[in-house]
Formats: C-alpha cells, structure tokens, sequence
C-alpha cells in the first residue's frame, strides 16, 4: 500500500476491497512474467491480462482494512443467517411442545434478525457490489 494525496491506497484490489486471486498461481506467473518481459505493457495491465489468462476468483481483500472490513462483514451475515435458521428450528421445537410464550419470543428475535440481515446486505450491495 501507499499513500497518496493523503489516502492510503491498496494496489492488490485498487480500494475496492475485492482482491482477484488467480486460480492457477503458476499459469498467473507465467503469463505476467511473459508480459512484463515484453515491456509493453504497465504493471496494471500485465497483472489485468494475466489474471484473465489464468482465470480468478473475487476474495475481499487480504491486504487492506477495506477488504477485511469486505471480509467481517461477509462472516456476520453468513453467522446471522445461521442463527435465524437455528431459530427456526427452536420455533417448531417450541410449537410442538405448546410453549407460546417463548416461540413469540423467538419470532419477534428472527424478525429483528432479518431487519440486520438485509441492512448488512444491503451494504454489501452498495459499498462492495458484492452479492
């Protein structure tokens, strides 16, 4: 990373937060070494056309505290969405014993869940287009 116009900038996922990890490292290599030998091309254009080459996958970002915000932000969701299903599945336990009281309980809780799930979602939408 450096540091710009009093910016701190990430060169492996250019801010975005969203780094694309080749998914062959060797075929990556290979073909970066190639372009960059030529000398015709600038860096960012040689690791461009050497990760299409190779194939990537999008990751939130190893290097920067924009892709491990990316990163926390991914791990919340999945864990909420865990949990409202956890209580589902309390909710039907409770039903079929006749605990009325506690089933509204966990339903007002799973409401209150996805009101967070879709506003982390939608986050995830806005500032990372990360779907």
């Amino acid at each position: 990373m450096g540091e710009y116009s009093n910016k701190v900038v990430c060169s492996a996922c250019d801010n975005t937060g969203i780094y694309k990890k080749p998914k062959d490292e060797k075929k990556y290599d290979a073909e970066f070494d190639r372009l960059d030998f030529m000398g015709s091309f600038a860096h960012d254009d040689c690791r461009e056309k050497a990760l299409k080459y190779a194939g990537f996958i999008r990751i939130p970002c190893p290097y920067c505290k924009k892709g491990k915000h990316l990163s926390a932000l991914i791990e919340y969701r999945d864990s909420t969405q865990e949990t409202i299903e956890v209580f589902k599945n309390l909710e039907e336990t409770l039903g079929s014993l006749g605990d009325i009281a506690k089933v509204g309980e966990i339903k007002k809780m799973t409401a209150e869940l996805k009101i967070i799930l879709s506003e982390v979602t939608l986050q995830l939408k806005k500032d990372f287009k990360w779907v």
